[in-house]
C-alpha cells in the first residue's frame, strides 16, 4: 500500500520546494545530537493524535516510546496509520538546538529521508528559517527546492471541534522550486501548520502547484488526542 495522501502531500511540499544558486538551509546546519521532543509533544508510548480531513482521510499518529537512529541522529519514532487503508507510515521527530525537526520521505520509499525544520523553541513572531535540498524528478532532471518558514503568531488560542487549544503557534511556509540550471525560483504555494505546545500539530493546510506538474490542496485538523501521563 502507498503512504497516505496527507503524508505524501507533506513530503512533496517539503521536498519539491527547495535551490541553483544553492543556498545553505537551516536543515543542513544541525548540531551533532538531537534531544527528545517531549517538551513540545508527548513521546510516551500510548499517546495518540487523531486527524481528519474533508476528503474523508482519517489518520492516527501514535507515539511508540522508542527511538530510531537515522542520518547519524537519534529521533523519537512515531507511526501514523491511515485508518481507511491501514497503511502505517513511520515518522521521525527530534529537537536539534532550538529547532524542532522532522524527517521527510523524499521519494515515498520510506528509506530516503531529509531533515526539515518545522518549528522553533521559544518562537517569536517574525522568526524565520529555510529548508533546502535537491532532488531528481523524471525528465526535468535535478530540481532545487526551498521552503521559507516564518512564525506568524504565538501564544494564541484556537477552537477545533469544540475543544480550545492554547499556546498555539502558527507557521507559514512559502514553497519554491526551480530546475537546477535556472537562476530564479518559481513560487509553488504554501504550507501552513498550527502547533499547540504540549499537544503538537493541531491543524495543517497545504496548497501547492509545482510548475504545473503537481497540484494539490489538503486540509486537516485534530479530532481527538490522548496524552499518556
Amino acid at each position: 500500500m502507498k503512504p497516505s495522501l496527507r503524508f505524501l502531500t507533506f513530503s512533496i511540499l517539503m521536498c519539491m520546494v527547495f535551490t541553483a544558486c544553492r543556498k545553505h538551509g537551516d536543515n543542513e546546519d544541525l548540531k551533532d545530537k538531537n534531544d527528545p521532543v517531549s517538551d513540545y509533544m508527548s513521546t510516551k508510548k500510548g499517546s495518540w493524535w487523531l486527524y481528519a480531513s474533508a476528503d474523508g482521510t482519517v489518520l492516527k499518529r501514535r507515539a511508540t516510546g522508542r527511538d530510531s537512529m537515522k542520518m547519524d541522529l537519534v529521533f523519537n519514532y512515531y507511526e501514523s496509520t491511515d485508518t481507511n487503508s491501514g497503511h502505517v507510515t513511520p515518522e521521525y521527530f527530534g529537537k536539534n538546538g532550538d529547532k524542532y525537526i522532522m524527517l521527510i520521505d523524499i521519494d515515498g520509499s520510506e528509506t530516503n529521508y531529509m531533515p526539515a525544520v518545522i518549528q522553533k523553541d521559544n518562537a517569536k513572531v517574525g522568526d524565520t528559517w529555510d529548508n533546502t535540498g535537491t532532488i531528481k524528478y523524471g525528465a526535468l532532471g535535478k530540481i532545487d527546492l526551498l521552503t521559507q518558514g516564518e512564525v506568524m503568531s504565538v501564544n494564541g488560542t484556537m477552537t477545533i471541534n469544540g475543544h480550545i487549544y492554547t499556546h498555539v503557534t502558527e507557521i507559514d511556509n512559502k514553497l519554491k522550486a526551480k530546475p537546477a540550471a535556472n537562476p530564479a525560483y518559481i513560487k509553488c504555494g504554501t504550507a501552513k501548520m498550527w502547533f499547540s505546545k504540549g499537544v503538537g500539530v493541531i491543524k495543517s493546510e497545504f496548497n501547492i502547484n509545482i510548475m504545473g506538474i503537481i497540484k494539490k490542496e489538503y486540509k486537516d485538523s485534530i479530532v481527538d488526542y490522548y496524552i499518556e501521563p
